[in-house]
């Protein structure tokens, strides 16, 4: 009889550790450059349970140099008062990180609580990128957001919820599914009967409801409204563009070529370079300089005679107009007649900026996973 009880007890122990995860988050903020150089990151995040708290996320390195953890703290922040027993948990963690380069932090274990989607383990990921944007001259700081230990749908009745999405450096934050390629959620099922507005970060439910439990898997992103550029202390970029833009890549934008050289010269022609952001018709007047480079008079090469040959221009720029040079010299009967060629410019040397193409990427991913669960109503 009395090992029946311990086997009982057993079984019920197992049962509370194996359903317990109702959400979690993570944030991040960058806090300046520490004594040795290394740039110091704070992140926070949120851990929800049924049956007490106590830590599950450890935040294991997926990808890139992510540094290492110099100060942690762990403590619940709520906890049922009505008795049904959930907990909501916080944790703070500081690491060294000693590049600035990208990296991602990813945490995966077992389980969720029991819900309609049979969702079992969890993943949770977030990527940070360190590089010194153009626009505010810091390192980019993540969304800020939060859950509750669980949202509550009233069945039989179409509601809507607007999920908290703010970000400290006033970029646009868009709410997503994960994407299991992208290593951003275990299960990434998506409910029925919701739907989910990305661009307001807001979750409609119609109401047709069964009385079950959903778990969400989302990830919140940050673009920024106008181009910028990341610098890296490596010394490469990597440039971003409004998410808006995203849509409108194939008709606006060439994004096969990241050169760019104006030249000017004193003919009746001007040469325009073919842009990845706009195509210039050609014109006499030089164009407005690029939004990342210097002014365009600092960077045209000016000749100051017209060619006589023509040009090999490179397939990035218009086809350039050729003028010939007329003869100068006066034919006298003591003379021969000589006829003197204007010395011919040779096409400017072009380098590429040393940028990466991920301009269409976010800034940053954070997670945010959480359970909606549907109540009846007699």
């Amino acid at each position: 009889m009395g090992l029946l009880v311990v086997l009982l007890c057993c079984s019920l122990v197992s049962g509370v550790l194996v359903s317990h995860l109702q959400g979690g988050i993570m944030t991040f903020t960058p806090k300046g450059r520490n004594p040795d150089g290394t740039i110091r990151v704070d992140f926070r995040y949120k851990e929800s349970f049924r049956n007490g708290c106590h830590r599950e996320f450890y935040w294991n390195c997926l990808q890139g140099n992510c540094g290492s953890i110099e100060h942690f703290e762990y403590g619940t922040i709520d906890s049922d008062p009505l008795g049904d027993s959930w907990c909501q948990a916080e944790g703070y963690m500081s690491r060294s990180i000693s590049s600035d380069k990208p990296f991602d932090l990813q945490d995966t274990s077992c389980c969720w609580i029991y819900n309609s989607n049979s969702a079992s383990s969890w993943l949770l990921l977030t990527h940070v990128d360190l590089g010194t944007r153009s626009d505010t001259g810091f390192p980019n700081r993540s969304p800020v957001t939060t859950i509750p230990p669980i949202i509550r749908v009233p069945g039989n009745c179409p509601s809507a919820y607007t999920l908290m999405a703010h970000d400290l450096d006033g970029d646009r934050v868009r709410c997503r599914y994960g994407v299991a390629s992208y290593s951003e959620c275990y299960s990434c099922y998506r409910p029925p009967n919701f739907h989910l507005d990305e661009s307001t970060c807001t979750l409609s439910f119609n109401g047709a409801g069964f009385g079950t439990t959903h778990v969400f898997e989302l990830v919140l992103e940050d673009f920024s409204r106008q181009y910028i550029t990341l610098r890296y202390g490596d010394g490469t970029t990597s440039t971003r563009i409004p998410f808006n833009f995203r849509k409108k890549r194939q008709s606006n934008f060439y994004t096969t070529s990241w050169w760019g050289t104006t030249t000017t010269t004193s003919g009746p022609s001007t040469t325009i370079p073919w842009s990845w952001r706009q195509r210039a018709p050609p014109t006499t007047s030089p164009p407005s300089a690029w939004w990342w480079g210097q002014p365009t008079s600092s960077r045209a090469t000016t000749t100051t005679a017209p060619t006589t040959s023509p040009q090999q221009n490179a397939w990035w720029y218009n086809p350039s107009t050729t003028t010939t040079a007329p003869s100068t010299s006066t034919a006298t009967p003591a003379q021969t007649t000589t006829t003197t060629a204007a010395p011919t410019t040779a096409a400017p040397t072009t380098t590429p900026f040393s940028t990466s193409s991920n301009y269409y990427d976010p800034l940053s991913k954070i997670p945010l996973q959480f359970i909606v669960q549907e109540t009846q109503h007699n």
